[in-house]
């Protein structure tokens, strides 16, 4: 089942042409990369798939529904991610703690000073399915600012998997969710 379709996506900033008739078509399960040096386009790709920016031309689709011109917020309801290079972390905050802010804000606890029993239950749950989707469980407990930079960089990805394991988040990759079945 193809996730994520991109078809002939073309974005014009004036007479600057960023990116150029580009398709991409992720299926279920797959991992897709895409390379290029500095001022290729890469980062206007992934502002057109996760809708900062709309296409000039061209269609992204996902799961099979035309997102073209649905805003980013409206896409991340859907379940797609977007992280930037730039780490977003605290660093005087554990593994845990850094998931489980990101959990609690992607929960709508943001402006909340206190949640009920039941509801830290299902953010604990959530996190701890965090944790083992970006692969942190062994590194819970540390301090984020104590981990190597490439551990520490995947650690804003966790925050940000809003429905949870195998939904697609952009980095520098698409990552398609898991085949089922």
């Amino acid at each position: 089942m193809t996730v994520l379709e991109v078809k002939n996506a073309t974005k014009r900033f004036g007479s600057l042409v960023a990116v150029r008739d580009v398709s991409l078509s992720v299926s279920r399960g797959e991992l897709r990369a895409v390379i290029g040096p500095n001022g290729a386009g890469k980062t206007t790709f992934f502002n057109l798939i996760s809708g900062f920016f709309p296409p000039s031309t061209g269609t992204i689709e996902f799961e099979g529904s035309d997102i073209t011109q649905l805003a980013a917020h409206k896409r991340v309801a859907l379940g797609i991610a977007r992280t930037f290079q730039i780490t977003e972390i605290f660093p005087e905050l554990t593994v845990y703690e850094n998931v489980r802010i990101g959990a609690e804000v992607a929960e709508g606890y943001c402006l909340r000073p206190w949640i009920n029993a039941a509801e830290k239950a299902g953010i604990d749950a959530r996190v701890q399915e965090i944790l083992k989707l970006a692969g942190l469980e062994a590194k819970t407990h540390r301090l984020v600012g104590e981990l190597a930079h490439g551990a520490a960089s995947c650690d804003p990805v966790a925050p940000r998997a809003p429905d949870g394991p195998g939904r697609p988040v952009t980095r520098t990759a698409y990552r398609s969710p898991p085949k089922r079945g």
